[in-house]
């Protein structure tokens, strides 16, 4: 199963909430009438409906009726040209639409003006995604949610960028967490999933999952035995594996269409040693090896992140009997991904590098 898929990118919330344009039925001539519309509202917070008349108008009514029922009525004995006026009023709680009918008298005659309104009335979207819980091998992962939702439209991308994945996810109302399910083309692997998660008011949050993960070829550093410091004559090979992560880094950003993507990505330093010597000193020797090799990456100038940890004789190369001499078991990995690395770690744990 893919778990490890999992990078959340910044998530960018916007609306659907708008004032449909208004109709207008008045006195000849050219429009008297403006007007501005606050209708993306907090919780409990009352709509407002500003107008601006051109001319003086008289004796004007203003009628609001909601198609659920509501309705709110306001009277001016006088509106003076080019000054604006402010109604407010309650609107129910999610998603209301509305219709506004102004009437009043210019220089004796009767003016009209319609407008039609949708109100929403609701806390903004907020959609996590776990990490621990994506598993697109299986299309399956789960969502948490404050609103209730109305569906989730997902756009997949294979390695090479090609659009490998376009499916709408009805669901329903649900609301807090729920597992979403959707069916991956057989024999594909997703890299990116672009993926617009809606309310049932209006609002949308678009959230984009990225599968970053990526061994770091190199040459191996040669310690001298039982030591951990890097040889000086060693370094070129860790300057090498320096530009590489960044090289990494900027492949992944092209890819993503942007040079300045902010991708959470962390360098891995996993040590390992032969068999000879003791299991418990040979895990130890390997930590400190790893922890050198981290701190001259980040001294280095690699800025990520960098966690380390040794394996000792855990995880051979090479399977080998006890006291065995093999070079090739004598090794470390290096690993870039925006999850965890794929290494069985047997109890152990990383550290991060401070």
């Amino acid at each position: 199963m893919l778990r490890s898929f999992a990078f959340v990118v910044s998530l960018a919330l916007s609306a659907l909430a708008f004032a449909a344009p208004a109709s207008a039925e008045e006195a000849p001539g050219p429009s008297i009438w403006d007007y501005s519309v606050k209708n993306q509202l907090k919780p409990g917070q009352k709509a407002e409906l500003t107008l601006q008349p051109k001319v003086e108008v008289r004796n004007a009514v203003l009628t609001l009726r909601a198609k659920s029922g509501e309705h709110a009525t306001f009277e001016f004995k006088r509106m003076t040209a080019n000054k604006k006026r402010t109604v407010k009023w309650k609107v129910p709680h999610g998603a209301s639409h509305w219709t506004g009918e102004l009437l009043g008298t210019v220089k004796g005659s009767t003016v009209r003006m319609t407008v039609t309104l949708k109100v929403i009335s609701a806390a903004p979207l907020e959609v996590d995604v776990p990490k621990p819980e994506i598993d697109v091998e299986a299309g399956r992962m789960v969502i948490v949610s404050n609103n209730p939702l109305d569906r989730v439209v997902l756009q997949g991308f294979d390695t090479a960028g090609e659009q490998v994945l376009d499916t709408e996810v009805p669901m329903e109302g649900v609301k807090g967490r729920t597992t979403l399910e959707f069916e991956v083309p057989e024999g594909v692997k997703i890299r990116r999933i672009e993926m617009k998660v809606h309310d049932q008011v209006g609002y949308w949050m678009s959230v984009r999952l990225v599968d970053f993960h990526v061994e770091i070829p190199h040459e191996d550093i040669e310690f001298p035995t039982a030591e951990h410091e890097v040889p000086v004559e060693q370094a070129t090979r860790l300057d090498r594996v320096v530009m590489q992560v960044q090289d990494e880094l900027n492949k992944f950003r092209s890819e993503l269409g942007d040079p300045r993507a902010r991708i959470d990505a962390r360098l891995y330093v996993a040590g390992f040693t032969d068999t000879v010597g003791k299991a418990a000193d040979n895990e130890a020797l390997s930590r400190r090896r790893a922890e050198a090799i981290a701190r001259y990456f980040w001294t280095n100038g690699i800025g990520v992140p960098i966690y380390y940890a040794g394996f000792g004789e855990h995880g051979l190369a090479v399977p080998t009997p006890d006291e065995t001499d093999e070079a090739k078991n004598r090794r470390a990995r290096y690993i870039l991904t925006n999850t965890k690395p794929r290494i069985d770690m047997g109890g152990r744990s990383w550290k991060r590098l401070k």
